[in-house]
């Protein structure tokens, strides 16, 4: 009966299911560090994979007399690549990170609300139970890898304070709508029934549900943290058909951690 079962399973992960995916990169510079990062983004319906390449340059403050003296290098390369499995269930998340050299992974399991208040960051004010998003369109319009987009002025404001981000939208891509649409039903579903519980949280949601109606999907976002300042913006946008194995961890990997 195991037999049979692992059998289906392996039928069912190798059935091709449409997945888009989106090509972003962020620069994220400070006084001390300047970031690079590649991001490739599968997005499915109840799963997610994000694929990053990482280069950091972190350069010392200390005096330059003092690190010649102990031979410390004023600069300093880190590289990272990194891979996550997202799945999206009813009420729970589950966070998969594959070490294909060491033939293992990591499995981490959220609360669907608190995944999601983790994901949306600074816009669901860092996941104070009082926040509102507030959406002010402007009349700025530009063009960005060949699509026309407009800035819209987010707004986190709690009784901590306010963060502030200016993201760029756009209507001449279906696939981006596609795509944004397909990651807020992802959303939508780790949540689950506590959203009618969460006022805050399904304010922040439906929010956002209005600029995509209203506005399109991001093609760029700016901010800055008071240390960082941060620019993200998305390449190219393809549809492609994969196994659905795509997004689960390679058959013989054995689990380390918790």
């Amino acid at each position: 009966m195991r037999l049979l079962a692992g059998l289906l399973l392996s039928f069912l992960l190798a059935f091709p299911i449409p997945v888009i995916v989106v090509e972003k990169e962020l620069f994220k510079e400070s006084f001390i560090r300047k970031t690079y990062r590649k991001v490739k983004l599968y997005i499915a319906k109840g799963y997610e994979r994000e694929e990053i390449e990482e280069e950091s340059v972190y350069i010392s403050k200390l005096p330059e007399e003092f690190l010649r003296m102990y031979g410390i290098p004023g600069k300093t390369k880190y590289r990272m690549r990194a891979v996550m499995l997202i799945h999206f269930k009813k009420g729970k998340v589950f966070f998969y990170s594959p070490n294909d050299q060491e033939k293992n992974y990591t499995e981490d399991v959220l609360p669907g609300d608190t995944a999601v208040l983790e994901s949306l960051g600074p816009l669901a004010c860092d996941g104070i139970r009082e926040c509102r998003l507030k959406v002010e369109p402007t009349d700025e319009w530009k063009e960005l890898n060949g699509w026309k987009a407009r800035k819209v002025v987010l707004k986190a404001v709690s009784n901590q304070g306010a963060f502030t981000t200016n993201r760029w939208y756009t209507r001449d891509s279906k696939l981006l709508l596609e795509a944004e649409r397909l990651h807020m039903g992802n959303l939508i579903t780790a949540v689950g029934s506590r959203l009618e519980n969460l006022p805050s949280l399904k304010g922040i949601l439906n929010a956002l549900g209005n600029i995509l109606r209203d506005y399109g999907a991001p093609v760029m976002e700016e901010y800055s943290d008071g240390v960082d300042t941060t620019r993200e913006v998305v390449k190219s946008v393809r549809k492609v058909d994969l196994p659905e194995s795509f997004f689960h961890v390679p058959e013989g990997y054995r689990k380390v951690g918790r």
